[in-house]
């Protein structure tokens, strides 16, 4: 049995769109879906054929619907049976976190989620113009909404963007502490000595990881 795995597409609803690399580090690049081609062209070649593909990671850049058709009409001239499954939804429940799926049936899901006449208290949002939208919508006040992923855009009015930029020593100490309490959890995906630091960048680039990547202090 040969089975194939592709992770991280990050397919773009329209090839126009920023990526979320390029809105995070300011620099230009190509279409994911090129890269993305090259490979399904490597796949379509292999012999003997795959039995099937795994795909994993982040496969829309922004979660938007249309990113995922446009990927499924990508992977529809495999003709080989390609699987995916929702990431970190069973990490997430285990915490009592219920992960929502983001799309036209956002609002409500939230809403059956919530005592009924109640709203959601604070929003951060990590997708764009159609989530401020949707959290807008649940009634969450727009001062209590904090966008980074609103790129060049202006966010709507009452709407932060906080974040991204330089901290103090008071706010790092107050998440320290809040971390030594148990109240946030930092998740640790690997831990490397100092004089293993080629290597823990060569696991980062890897992508996909849940949790941070720690060097130094021993592992």
């Amino acid at each position: 049995m040969r089975v194939v795995q592709i992770t991280d597409t990050h397919v773009p609803a329209d090839a126009r769109d920023q990526t979320v690399l390029e809105m995070l580090c300011a620099v230009e690049t190509v279409d994911p879906v090129v890269n993305l081609q090259i490979i399904l062209d490597d796949i379509r070649t292999l012999d003997p054929p795959a039995d099937f593909v795994i795909a994993t990671g982040d496969l829309a850049d922004r979660g938007h619907p249309a990113s995922y058709r446009r990927l499924r009409d990508l992977l529809e001239p495999l003709e080989v049976p390609v699987y995916a499954s929702p990431g970190n939804h069973d990490w997430l429940r285990s915490r009592g976190i219920e992960p929502v799926e983001y799309g036209p049936g956002f609002v409500d899901a939230v809403r059956a989620l919530l005592p009924a006449g109640t709203a959601p208290t604070a929003g951060f949002d990590l997708r764009g113009t159609e989530s401020l939208a949707q959290l807008l919508e649940l009634g969450i006040p727009p001062e209590r909404l904090n966008t980074n992923a609103m790129g060049a855009a202006t966010p709507p009015p009452g709407v932060r963007r906080v974040g991204r930029g330089p901290t103090n020593l008071a706010t790092l100490a107050t998440l320290a502490a809040l971390v030594v309490d148990g109240a946030v959890e930092v998740p640790i995906a690997a831990r490397y000595p100092l004089e293993r630091i080629a290597e823990a960048y060569t696991f980062l680039e890897a992508g996909h990881l849940r949790g941070k990547v720690v060097v130094g202090g021993g592992e």
